[in-house]
């Protein structure tokens, strides 16, 4: 299935405006995020996966690319997407998964189930935002 020429230009108008308009949002709402992340605690950990930014290790494990990317924000959708990735590799025993989570809840849930696993890494979504979501993509190639 293609996708029209048409379609594809109608939809850049878009995409440059949500990409203009995003840091400047971002930036507004940056206070907010910081208090919420104080309270929270441990806000620290892993942080620069949100910007695509990830450690040695993760890009050693991930350099070698076809990953199917899961995601999941929440702890109960993190449970769901843990059994619906076994069942995947149940029937595709060479599956190599990134399970992409948004809550720091999920990330500790979802990374004490895949430390018994080689085949799946678990790692903070992206922000929805141009560079750490193609940074994010080119290191995993899902």
């Amino acid at each position: 299935m293609s996708v029209s020429p048409a379609l594809l230009r109608a939809a850049r108008l878009p995409l440059l405006l949500y990409n203009l308009l995003y840091p400047f949002v971002l930036l507004a709402m940056l206070p907010g995020f910081l208090l919420r992340m104080a309270r929270r605690g441990n806000y620290r950990h892993k942080f620069g996966q949100r910007f695509g930014i990830y450690s040695q290790r993760v890009r050693a494990r991930a350099g070698i690319g076809g990953f199917t990317w899961v995601h999941a924000v929440s702890v109960g959708e993190c449970l769901i997407a843990l059994k619906l990735i076994e069942e995947m590799k149940r029937r595709e025993p060479a599956l190599r998964v990134v399970l992409a989570t948004t809550t720091s809840t999920g990330f500790d849930l979802a990374r004490q189930s895949a430390a018994r696993y080689d085949w799946l890494e678990v790692i903070y979504n992206p922000l929805d935002f141009i560079v750490p979501v193609r940074l994010a993509l080119a290191l995993f190639r899902p």
